[in-house]
């Protein structure tokens, strides 16, 4: 019994007996001056029948008991019966027109934009207003950003670290923190263009007292004629009284529309303020509160505009235009 002395690309030695030799015969006198072409006939792919369409040379031989167990008409199984063989379809030709005789582009870069991918969902709350979002929007347009003063609150405490490190590979990233803490130290604070102004700190959480106590007694004497001063949904702010406290400076209060983080720059400069304390790793109330103080002086007033700028208000700087 002889074999065939060449392996095939998409399965096992393929033996000679059964094989049919139409295809090798015609493509022997085709190509009569290249040697050793037939002998190397059997590695070429199998040619799908659709793809007979397309003008392309058939050169498909199987055993004879291949085609007896799968049967011509099942689309998408091969024809070989030798174990593993692979059971996809034909390489096709990338660089075809036709959607069917492409080439599966399942590991190129950018060639399956036309697919659904698995993504990471973008969550928001189902109680915003988008109503009320966009007349916001159209409101802080009437006005300068420097005309705002943002205020909100934040919370630290000693067992702040970085949340990501680095390690070789294989290995984790191991450290020590603080198991029992303290209750947390809240940060109050105020965000212009010119940058963060009137940091107020205290043990606890903030009540409508903290913040009745802070507009009047830190947050008051900075501000200006005219400016609006910008708070956030939260009970505290409803429950205090802002409006009394602030006549005399004759600024307006506004409130954020409900669940809408995305419209105070604040935010944003809280952000990099809490990951510079983080590095930090402060363990101690001195070292903690040292650490919020270096953090605050590294908000700009270029990173402040930028921030309004980011979050919709209108920043007339030069730098951001």
């Amino acid at each position: 019994m002889a074999y065939c002395a060449h392996e095939s690309l998409f399965s096992r030695f393929t033996p000679t007996r059964g094989c049919g030799s139409d295809g090798r015969a015609v493509a022997s006198r085709r190509a009569a001056h290249l040697p050793d072409f037939a002998i190397h006939l059997d590695a070429l792919p199998q040619t799908a029948p659709y793809l007979r369409q397309f003008g392309r040379a058939s050169t498909r031989w199987w055993p004879a008991a291949c085609h007896s167990q799968h049967p011509a008409s099942s689309p998408g199984r091969s024809c070989c019966c030798w174990p593993r063989c692979h059971t996809r379809p034909p390489v096709r030709c990338m660089g075809a027109t036709n959607r069917c005789a492409r080439q599966p582009s399942d590991n190129v870069p950018h060639a399956c934009h036309h697919r659904l991918a698995t993504k990471k969902k973008s969550l928001t709350a189902l109680e915003r207003d988008e109503g009320l979002r966009c007349t916001y929007r159209l409101r802080i347009l009437q006005h300068a950003a420097e005309a705002f003063v943002v205020v909100d609150e934040t919370g630290y405490n000693l067992d702040m670290t970085p949340r990501y490190g680095r390690a070789p590979a294989g290995v984790r990233v191991s450290e020590q923190t603080p198991r029992n803490t303290p209750p947390n130290t809240t940060l109050i604070a105020a965000l212009s263009t010119a940058g963060m102004q009137a940091p107020m700190l205290f043990e606890g959480g903030a009540d409508h007292l903290a913040i009745e106590a802070y507009v009047e007694h830190v947050l008051a004497p900075t501000l200006q004629k005219g400016q609006i001063v910008v708070f956030d949904n939260l009970s505290a702010h409803k429950r205090a009284r802002l409006e009394p406290l602030l006549a005399h400076k004759q600024c307006d209060v506004w409130f954020l529309p409900a669940y809408s983080p995305d419209l105070t720059p604040i935010e944003l400069a809280f952000a990099k303020i809490k990951q510079a304390v983080r590095r930090a790793a402060a363990r101690t109330k001195e070292a903690l509160e040292a650490a919020i103080a270096e953090a605050l002086a590294t908000i700009t007033s270029a990173d402040a505009r930028a921030f309004f700028d980011h979050c919709g208000y209108l920043v007339s700087s030069p730098m951001l235009k």
